[in-house]
């Protein structure tokens, strides 16, 4: 009996340090938001636009006839980076780590109004290494449209295609779920993406 006590006291060692340096490297992880790849409102593409001048007369009946029905829907793709800080290479094995989950929130004048989340798993970056992945989500923002009106709401979605979050109270937030060898672990309070866009 004794000789199975000490291969098992080592083996709840060594699963109990390496929980401790994953959860320690995980905190060094840093999602950013480095660019809005695609966002169109009404079937109209905003990407190429940057002021209300730039929309032609095809362009605005869209957006005038969608909102007279009561609708503004967009869809939006972002690019996000997932940046491992650790200098530790040799602290964990993160080969079978996947973000299993990546569930956000996008929050404009302090009103959620868009969620979303990743559609497959992706891998998570050991210490030094960082991955890219998209977020798309699919919304509609006519009850922004009644609080702020017609030509602020344009400009609003404007400043969202050239990541100027400050101007509109624009934040985008996760609570990301990974999926680890001994089961799954949920970040324990929502994480604040931080807007790299150029």
């Amino acid at each position: 009996m004794r000789k199975y006590i000490i291969p098992i006291v080592l083996l709840f060692l060594f699963n109990g340090c390496s929980s401790f340096n994953f959860v320690d490297s995980i905190n060094k992880v840093k999602f950013d938001l480095v660019e809005i790849s695609s966002i169109t409102f009404c079937d109209v593409n905003f990407k190429d636009k940057s002021k209300l001048k730039d929309f032609n007369f095809v362009e605005i009946a869209k957006i005038t006839a969608s909102v007279a029905s009561g609708k503004f829907p967009g869809k939006i793709e972002f690019a996000v980076k997932a940046q491992n800080h650790g200098n530790n290479p040799d602290a964990f094995s993160f080969a079978s780590v996947k973000i299993k989950s990546f569930p956000y929130k996008m929050y404009l004048y302090d009103k959620e109004v868009i969620t979303g989340n990743i559609k497959n798993p992706i891998n998570f970056p050991a210490p030094g290494e960082s991955v890219n992945f998209e977020l798309t989500a699919g919304f509609d923002l006519f009850g922004v449209l009644k609080d702020v009106g017609y030509q602020k709401l344009v400009n609003t979605v404007l400043a969202i295609k050239d990541g100027d979050f400050n101007s509109i109270s624009a934040k985008l937030t996760s609570r990301p779920v990974l999926d680890l060898p001994w089961g799954e672990y949920e970040f324990p309070d929502d994480i604040k993406l931080e807007n790299k866009i150029d």
